[in-house]
């Protein structure tokens, strides 16, 4: 498909959420992100960095296959997990920088998330 950037129909539902994300009342506490490879460092992409940093989210993102966590597609992909800066405290790498990773930590069942 053609992609057409900030200015692509498709967007419509995105571009709402960046507009409306810092004035909710009640924000969410976390927000997981997919897109196409290739929106990292695009105008979109620096602008919901800014949208979420303004938003006071922190955030993880990640460029993986399905393949990485054992999902049968091999098709790789845009991931963002953004956290509100509030309930972050203690967890690590969450950060509001541009750090892209290309693999997924260890994780063991033992670790506790902070989900209420």
């Amino acid at each position: 498909a053609k992609q057409l950037g900030g200015d692509d129909k498709r967007n419509k539902a995105f571009n709402y959420l960046m507009t409306i994300l810092g004035k909710l009342s009640k924000p969410p506490q976390w927000i997981f992100f997919e897109n196409v490879k290739g929106f990292e460092g695009t105008p979109v992409h620096e602008r919901w960095l800014k949208v979420l940093k303004e938003a006071g989210y922190v955030w993880k993102q990640y460029k993986i296959s399905p393949l990485d966590v054992n999902i049968p597609m091999n098709r790789t992909r845009f991931y963002m997990i953004c956290c509100r800066e509030d309930l972050a405290k203690g967890l690590k790498g969450f950060t509001n920088g541009d750090t892209v990773y290309s693999t997924i930590p260890e994780c063991s069942c033992s670790e506790s998330m902070p989900f209420d």
